[in-house]
This record gives structure tokens, C-alpha cells and sequence, in this order.
């Protein structure tokens, strides 16, 4: 139900979970990642001596290689991975043994999802699964409260790191959080939001930050079509709503405000016109 609801929403980012990222994949890994303690190596020995078998990094950081002992990988990078292995290796064996190392399953995790969230609780994962992997296991980020701006990653008191989703959605960038056991994804209350219609790419409803913003900045977002000439902003003032007219090559003076509604329009002269008349006339 909730991805159903995130499909059909109006809210810029709701479609990102709709359960795509919840499926599970096959492992990846990317060259930065860190071995921690309970993932699985997949080691191979040959030559003068033989071996092969996945074993478990132990809470110290070691894996047991026989008659080499143990090898400290904890920390190791992904990339750098087999040059450890195979030093360890090389310090008992001089010649003739060959050895291979690569990263077989990462650590299986439990992470909190808290905050404007489907349904806060705690997930299961590795911790090299993406945080939106874990979001939309939540129900993803809730349209009408969350915030599309600021998610956090919490590791006890301190925050690892803070995510803007538009930054993934307009640019695809996200930054490559490594999870651990018992780590908190929180996302905090949706700030200001405009509501855009008419002539442009996105309509949709945008959040934006409480810092200064206008409606330059938004075009860059909503993609207005070519043939937008001209912006109507409906401004609710407290019992009045305004409407102002503006066309685009003044965007950049035009300040937003929280529930503005804007409606992008190619101001064309028409040939006829519709007056409807009413109060108190004689016909």
C-alpha cells in the first residue's frame, strides 16, 4: 500500500520507493569498502600448498589462514583486499604457494529506520546496502511529513552523514554510506514546499529550505516547457489569497513562500474572451 501510494503521489521524490530498491540483488561491492568483522572471504591457496574455503572475519579483525595463521584485514579496503592476503602469505611461504582473496558475502546487518518514515522499525540488511534499500523497506520517506532534504545516518550521538535525495534524483549523486549493526537512518520533518502545474516537466510538489529562495531556483527543478512565457503565484496571505503575475525573465525576484502554488503559462493574446458578469445588474 504504501509503495501503490508513493507511485501515485504528487510529491517530487515519492516515486523513488515504490519497492525497486527493496528487492534483494546479487552482492556488489565497491572498491572503498571496508572489511569489518562477520564478513565471509572466499580464499583460495595452491601450488606447493593447497586451500579453499570462505572464512568469517572474527570480532578481532583477523581471518585463520592454516600454517599461516591469522591475518589482519579489518578495515582493509575492498581494492587492497588480495595485496594483504597474499603478504601474510608470502611471510610463511617464499616461493611455489599462490594465493587469491575476494570478498564473498558482506556482514549481515539491523538497521533502524525512524523519523517521517511508512513504517518506522528495525530492518534487515548488509551493510553495504544503500540507505534508500532500507527506506523503502520502511515504506520509503512519508510524502506528506518527511523530508526529501534532510536524511540522516546516526551512529549512537554522533551523525555519519546527511542526505538530499534531490541531489540523487537531479544529478545522481548519494554518498556511499558503509552501515553497521544497529545504526539509525532518520528522517526529519518536511520543510517549506511549493506546488507547481502548467507548462513544465515536473509537475509536482517541491520541498525547499528555509533559506531565501525564488523561483529561479525552482525552474531548475520543474524544467519549465519552451513555450512558458509568463508565472502565476497564488499566495495564501492569511484570509486573502493573492494572485501575482509575473513572466519568467523576472523569476530571479520573485521570493517563494511556504504553500505557494505556482502555474507556468504562455501568455498569448486571445481572440475572443468570456466575461461572466454577476452581483446586482439588470440582466
Amino acid at each position: 500500500q504504501d509503495h501503490a501510494a508513493n507511485a501515485a503521489s504528487d510529491v517530487f521524490g515519492a516515486n523513488l520507493f515504490t519497492g525497486a530498491f527493496a528487492k534483494e540483488g546479487p552482492g556488489r561491492f565497491n572498491p572503498d569498502y571496508a572489511v569489518m568483522a562477520g564478513d565471509r572471504i572466499q580464499i583460495r591457496l595452491w601450488g606447493g600448498f593447497e586451500f579453499e574455503g570462505i572464512v568469517e572475519v572474527d570480532p578481532k579483525g583477523n581471518v585463520f589462514l592454516p600454517h599461516v595463521g591469522p591475518v589482519q584485514v579489518m578495515g582493509v579496503r575492498n581494492d587492497d583486499l588480495q595485496k594483504t592476503v597474499e603478504t601474510s602469505v608470502r611471510r610463511i611461504f617464499r616461493a611455489n604457494v599462490y594465493s587469491y582473496a575476494s570478498l564473498a558475502v558482506a556482514q549481515p546487518v539491523r538497521v533502524f529506520v525512524g523519523g517521517f518514515v511508512g513504517r518506522p522499525g528495525l530492518y534487515n540488511g548488509t551493510s553495504m546496502d544503500s540507505l534508500l534499500s532500507y527506506l523503502d523497506q520502511a515504506g520509503g520517506i512519508d510524502p506528506e511529513r518527511g523530508s526529501f532534504l534532510n536524511v540522516q545516518v546516526k551512529r549512537g550521538d554522533r551523525i555519519r552523514a546527511t542526505v538530499n535525495l534531490h541531489d540523487f534524483l537531479l544529478e545522481g549523486r548519494i554518498p556511499l554510506v558503509q552501515l553497521a549493526e544497529g545504526d539509525v537512518i532518520f528522517v526529519l520533518p518536511r520543510q517549506s514546499t511549493v506546488k507547481v502545474s502548467g507548462l513544465v516537466a515536473n509537475a509536482k510538489r517541491f520541498e525547499f529550505s528555509s533559506e531565501r529562495r525564488t523561483v529561479a531556483d525552482l525552474i531548475k527543478i520543474a524544467k519549465p516547457k519552451p513555450s512558458s512565457t509568463h508565472v502565476r503565484v497564488v499566495r495564501n496571505s492569511g484570509d486573502v489569497t493573492n494572485t501575482e503575475y509575473f513572466p519568467i525573465s523576472q523569476a530571479s525576484r520573485i521570493e517563494l513562500m511556504n504553500g505557494d502554488e505556482l502555474d507556468f503559462t504562455a501568455d498569448k493574446k486571445p481572440g475572443t474572451i468570456t466575461v461572466r458578469v454577476e452581483g446586482e445588474h439588470q440582466s
